[in-house]
């Protein structure tokens, strides 16, 4: 009987450690979200944004993608941008942009860092199996939607997939997705933020 106690709080500790950064993941996305509203919550500061332009929205996709497995809300920045700057051109910025973000995870899976521990994950294995089996459109796929594109990231450079086929089906996904996101801001941000405009 008393072998089970260890395995129990083990069990115990191990579920506190996932809640406690589960909790510090939803606190930083809303500090991450708050701190965004706070920049953009007057014209001026919009303005100034409007002073980076496309180099501004290349730059926040690019590193909001490059964040493996810890997600950046970069795609507000999208949203926000496509109320100020033709969402067409937008889009097409911000998804090159995105699109060389996700090379992180294609290198760390190519390199094989950290694959090991991932390689015993459910969703990881899930990933891989679907790489295997259908290829690129796993990569549209998860690149037009917002699942999470990480895995199939890791998993694409650790089967070794062209990378050329990889960062064209990335891209394939993210232009529209991307376009869209800047054309509901074109359409929306000044309902949710009237006194911008």
């Amino acid at each position: 009987m008393s072998h089970i106690f260890p395995k129990i709080r083990s069990l115990w500790i191990t579920a506190i450690n996932k809640r406690a950064v589960q909790i510090a993941i939803l606190v930083f996305l809303l500090g991450v979200i708050a701190a965004l509203v706070y920049l953009f919550h007057d014209r001026e500061s919009v303005e100034r944004f409007g002073q980076y332009g496309y180099p501004g929205i290349f730059l926040v996709t690019l590193i909001g993608s490059s964040t493996v497995i810890f997600p950046i809300p970069h795609l507000l920045v999208v949203w926000l941008a496509g109320a100020k700057l033709p969402f067409l051109l937008v889009g097409l910025v911000a998804s090159i942009g995105s699109t060389l973000g996700e090379l992180s995870g294609y290198l760390l899976g190519y390199c094989k860092q950290g694959t090991v521990k991932m390689e015993q994950r459910k969703w990881y294995q899930r990933a891989e199996r679907w790489m295997k089996r259908y290829g690129s459109p796993t990569i549209f796929v998860f690149a037009l939607t917002p699942l999470p594109f990480d895995l199939v990231g890791v998993a694409s450079g650790a089967l070794k997939f062209p990378l050329w086929k990889f960062l064209l089906a990335c891209w394939a996904g993210k232009l529209p997705m991307c376009i869209l996101i800047a054309y509901l801001g074109s359409i929306s941000v000044k309902y949710f933020f009237p006194s911008l405009f």
